[in-house]
């Protein structure tokens, strides 16, 4: 019976017909779906780009080091990463890291998001493709995965 008074004084307020047994559909003044406007606001422009990138060439730049000791590598390495990152290449061994430079400038490939982007870097073994997030669109960019080219796809 509740159901029943519910179902009718939602119809009812809506100012429109309801198949018996339905809901109404939500107005849109009462919609938690973001807006045009709010949307626009997260894009990137060209200085969080820049950033973005920077912070991709430095991490490979880095991680590409492999005759530094462990210590030293994973010191200048671990500054750029995102705290999953920081589990993932912990335990990695510097040796086990192809020998080979940047031997290209970065290329945003994908920006989904004022928070996460996508960065191609040509090196001498192929591209590696870095994905970098941010906690929200002020925050500094860290580096999530570094994919070297066998896995990173055409």
């Amino acid at each position: 019976m509740a159901a029943a008074i519910f179902v009718t004084m939602t119809v009812g307020c809506s100012g429109g017909e309801a198949e018996p047994g339905t809901l109404p559909a939500a107005s849109p003044a009462l919609s938690n779906a973001p807006t045009a406007s709010a949307a626009s606001a997260d894009t990137l422009d060209d200085e969080e780009r820049d950033a973005g990138t920077a912070t991709a060439q430095a991490a490979l730049k880095a991680f590409l080091q492999r005759d530094l000791p462990y210590d030293s590598w994973w010191a200048q390495l671990k500054p750029m990463l995102t705290q999953e990152a920081v589990f993932a290449y912990e335990y990695t061994d510097p040796q086990s890291v192809p020998a080979t430079t940047i031997t290209g400038e970065p290329l945003v490939s994908a920006a989904p998001s004022a928070t996460q982007m996508n960065v191609l870097i040509a090196t001498g073994v192929g591209q590696y493709m870095i994905v970098l997030y941010r906690e929200n669109a002020r925050a500094g960019w860290a580096v999530d995965r570094l994919t070297p080219p066998e896995q990173a796809g055409p």
